[in-house]
C-alpha cells in the first residue's frame, strides 16, 4: 500500500494470494449457527482487535462504542491486548462481554466467538499490529465486517468493509472482496483535551512559510519527497519541517531525506529534521512551528492529519485511486475544506 506504481489489479491479486495461502485452508465446508432468530432481541456485536488501548484505532473506535444504542445492541470484545491501560479500562466498561484472547490460537478464538453467539463480528485493522484476520477464516459469525483496515482483506468470508463516499467513490478503480458500505463520513476522534492552545501561524514571526509533516517516515515515498521539493522551489524562502517521534535522529533516515531533496535542488539548510520526543501535549505543541502541513502519498495521514487540523494547521493532500490515499481528503471534505484537496 506504500507503493504508487502498482495497478489495482496487481494489488487485488496480492490480497487474493494472501487469502489462498493463509485463510482459505481454514474455510469451513458447511456453516450453521445457534444464534436465536428472534428479531426482538438485542443484536450481539463482537469486536476483535489488539488495539483496545492507547492506539489510533482504539482512539477512533472508542467514541463509536460509547455511543452504541445499548437498548438495541450488546457488545462483546475479543481483546488481544498484552498490556492494558486506562483506554482498555474504558472499553471494558462498555462491554457486556470481555474476552481476553492473548495467547490463544485463531481456531480457539473463533470457537469462542461462535459459542458466544455473536451476530456481527467486526474485525478491526486486520493487516496491522497484532490483529487476527485469520480468526474470520473460520466463519465464527453470520455477518463479518472489516473496519479501520487500509484496503480489502481479500477474504471471501468478510462480507463488508466500512468506508465513506470520499475514500471509496462508487466509480473508483480499487477492487474489494467485500461489499463497501459507504457512510456519509468515516473518521471519528474524540476532542483532544491534552492539546495546547492553537498558536498563530509562525510565518507571522518568521517572515517565511514553514511546511511540515509529522507522518511515519515509511510514508515518505520518493515521489512524495520529490513533489515537496517542487513545493519548496515554488515558494521562495520556505522551509520543510519533518518530525516523527525521535526517528529522524537515525543517520540513515536523515541522509535519505536530505539526499532526495538535494537531488531535486533543495539545500539541506531548508529542511529541519526534528528528533524531539515527549508526551502527546509536547508532540502537539510542535505544530506551532508549522504553517501548512503536507500530506504524503499514496499512503496518507490519518491520526496525523486529524492532529494537524486540531492544532489549526491546514493540511494539503493529493488523493489517489486507493482508500488509503483518500483518508485526508475524506476528513477535509467533512469539515468543509475540500479546497485543500489537490
Amino acid at each position: 500500500l506504500y507503493q504508487s506504481c502498482w495497478t489495482p489489479e496487481q494489488r487485488f491479486a496480492e490480497h487474493r494470494a494472501f487469502e489462498a495461502r493463509h485463510a482459505a485452508p481454514h474455510y469451513p465446508q458447511a456453516v450453521a449457527f445457534a444464534n436465536p432468530p428472534d428479531p426482538g432481541r438485542r443484536l450481539r456485536i463482537g469486536y476483535l482487535s489488539s488495539d483496545f488501548h492507547r492506539h489510533p484505532v482504539g482512539r477512533n473506535l472508542l467514541p463509536l462504542v460509547e455511543a452504541h444504542d445499548r437498548d438495541r445492541v450488546e457488545l462483546a470484545f475479543y481483546a488481544h491486548v498484552a498490556t492494558p491501560d486506562p483506554v482498555t479500562a474504558r472499553f471494558q466498561a462498555a462491554a457486556d462481554l470481555w474476552r481476553p484472547v492473548f495467547g490463544q490460537s485463531d481456531a480457539e478464538v473463533a470457537a469462542m466467538i461462535r459459542a458466544d453467539q455473536v451476530d456481527v463480528l467486526v474485525v478491526l485493522a486486520a493487516r496491522f499490529d497484532a490483529n487476527r484476520p485469520i480468526v474470520a477464516a473460520y466463519r465464527p459469525a453470520p455477518v463479518q465486517i472489516s473496519l479501520h483496515d487500509a484496503a480489502t482483506s481479500g477474504l471471501s468470508v468478510i462480507d463488508a468493509i466500512i468506508t465513506d463516499r470520499v475514500m471509496t467513490p462508487r466509480r473508483g478503480t480499487e477492487l474489494f472482496a467485500e461489499r463497501p458500505i459507504r457512510l456519509p463520513s468515516f473518521y471519528l476522534h474524540a476532542p483532544m483535551a491534552e492539546a495546547p492552545p492553537v498558536a498563530p501561524p509562525p510565518m507571522r514571526r518568521n517572515g517565511h512559510t514553514t511546511f511540515g509533516s509529522f507522518n511515519n517516515p515509511a510514508k515518505l515515498s520518493d515521489a512524495t519527497l520529490a513533489l515537496w521539493a517542487e513545493v519548496l522551489r515554488a515558494v521562495p524562502r520556505s522551509r520543510l519541517r519533518l518530525k516523527y517521534k525521535t526517528w529522524f535522529a537515525t543517520p540513515s533516515l536523515a541522509r535519505r531525506v536530505l539526499d532526495i531533496m538535494a537531488g531535486h535542488g533543495i539545500a539541506a539548510d531548508r529542511v529541519d529534521l526534528s528528533a524531539e520526543g515527549g508526551d502527546t501535549a509536547t508532540h502537539l505543541s510542535h505544530y506551532d512551528a508549522v504553517d501548512i502541513a503536507l500530506d504524503p502519498f499514496p499512503f496518507t495521514g490519518s491520526t496525523t492529519t486529524f492532529e494537524a487540523l486540531w492544532m489549526g494547521v491546514p493540511v494539503v493532500t493529493l488523493p489517489g485511486d486507493t482508500m488509503v490515499s483518500r483518508w485526508s481528503a475524506s476528513m477535509l471534505t467533512a469539515i468543509g475544506l475540500s479546497g485543500l484537496v489537490a
